[in-house]
């Protein structure tokens, strides 16, 4: 356990908790990329690439 981990339970879940956030994350930017092409016009090949998701498709 290093130095900065009080709780080893805690720790866990707050790592599991910050995983779920980065889920959410990528889903928003992915979504934002979709409208980005298809409401605001832009060209899919000037945009960031999708990344990749566990569970939700943009």
């Amino acid at each position: 356990m290093h130095e900065y981990m009080e709780n080893p339970d805690s720790f866990a879940e707050d790592l599991m908790l910050a995983h779920e956030y980065t889920d959410l994350l990528i889903d928003a930017f992915n979504r934002v990329r979709v409208f980005a092409s298809t409401r605001m016009g832009l060209v899919e090949g000037d945009l960031p690439p999708v990344l990749p998701t566990k569970s939700i498709d943009p």
